[in-house]
């Protein structure tokens, strides 16, 4: 059809997102994210603890060239998978703006039941005041 006043498709790819446009890689790619049991277990086995009522982050230096991020939210913790899901994704959204400001460490942030009720702005001040404290020299 000559003429359509339909707008071309963009793939995801073209598009100039907001984070290209600040300068800084905001994305959260696989090689970001602890996949496989045995990292998990690493994580569990040596690792660095701090915690509060929302959550416990683990944090265990890597040899990757990144930090990496595992989350575990359990149905003990959280019932509703759309809780769950609303955890993982204030998570997940809250690493990937920090990610490049943190020590090259495997992260596993582990929700807890308080985390359920809370806002998601809490959430995120709760996360942030863990990743501060891991940026700290003496962490």
């Amino acid at each position: 059809m000559a003429g359509s006043s339909w707008p071309r498709v963009v793939r995801k790819a073209e598009r100039d997102s907001p984070c290209k446009r600040r300068g800084a890689d905001r994305s959260f790619p696989k090689s970001a994210r602890l996949i496989s049991s045995k990292a998990f277990r690493d994580v569990f086995a040596e690792s660095i603890t701090n915690s509060d009522p929302f959550f416990v982050v683990r944090a265990r230096p890597n040899l990757a060239e990144t930090a990496r991020l595992g989350i575990a939210v359990s149905k003990k913790c959280a019932r509703r998978s759309v809780d769950r899901s609303r955890i993982k994704r204030i998570i997940r959204e809250s690493f990937r703006w920090v990610r490049n400001d943190l020590p090259v460490m495997d992260y596993v942030v582990i929700a807890r039941h308080a985390a359920v009720k809370r806002t998601n702005p809490r959430l995120f001040e709760s996360l942030r005041s863990h990743w501060t404290k891991f940026s700290e020299p003496d962490a």
